[in-house]
């Protein structure tokens, strides 16, 4: 049985409502909850001959435009490259966290295919994501949706921040350290943020709120 437009739209409200949950958990501490925001996003957006993305069968990937929050990637800049997040030092170190705001002179709307294939993140090896390759790798790989053994190193290194290629030695500390962050999670958090104020934009009428 095929669903029609309130039907979808209802199912719409329901995983927005379960994402914004899932950030009020990962916002108090609880950073696992970042598997189950990929896995809410990649309903929302993947769509493959398999399974088919909740924006596609409402037919408005493509009518609706996204809010990128990222550093555009320039391939000429040899350094690391984590567009979505912001580096915060302190006497105890450094960490790279979700940026969290609209209001910077770099954010921009974009269709949804740029958004989707957008590089957020190249790592110390070289290694870039997308959004779609992100979301995809921890709700298919790490527990979202399914789990699987034959993870990447690469991707390990992200969730450490050993993948930052960044090393702090705070004032406390005489030994040099890599930046104590997942990046993947904080990356995924951004993505989340982005993507209530795009179904915001896109629908009114869900009395969206932004966190």
């Amino acid at each position: 049985m095929i669903k029609d437009q309130y039907s979808l739209l209802e199912s719409l409200g329901e995983q927005v409502y379960f994402l914004q949950k899932s950030i009020e958990e990962y916002d108090s501490g609880v950073i696992i909850e970042a598997k189950r925001i990929a896995t809410i996003l990649r309903i929302l957006f993947h769509h493959t001959s398999k399974s088919k993305a909740l924006l596609y069968l409402l037919d408005d990937l493509d009518k609706t435009y996204f809010l990128s929050t990222s550093v555009p990637y320039s391939e000429n800049n040899l350094l690391t490259h984590f567009g979505l997040l912001n580096l915060r030092a302190s006497n105890d170190g450094a960490k790279m966290k979700a940026r969290l705001s609209k209001d910077i002179t770099f954010s921009r709307w974009v269709t949804f295919d740029i958004w989707w294939n957008e590089i957020i993140i190249k790592d110390e090896n070289s290694q870039t994501y997308t959004r779609k390759q992100l979301i995809t790798k921890i709700a298919n790989t790490d527990g979202g949706a399914h789990v699987d053994d034959n993870t990447t190193l690469s991707y390990e290194n992200l969730k450490t921040g050993k993948g930052t290629g960044w090393y702090f030695k705070g004032s406390n500390s005489k030994i040099e350290q890599h930046i104590n962050s997942n990046v993947a999670f904080e990356s995924i958090r951004e993505i989340a943020f982005e993507v209530l104020h795009s179904l915001k934009n896109k629908y009114p009428m869900l009395d969206i709120k932004i966190f």
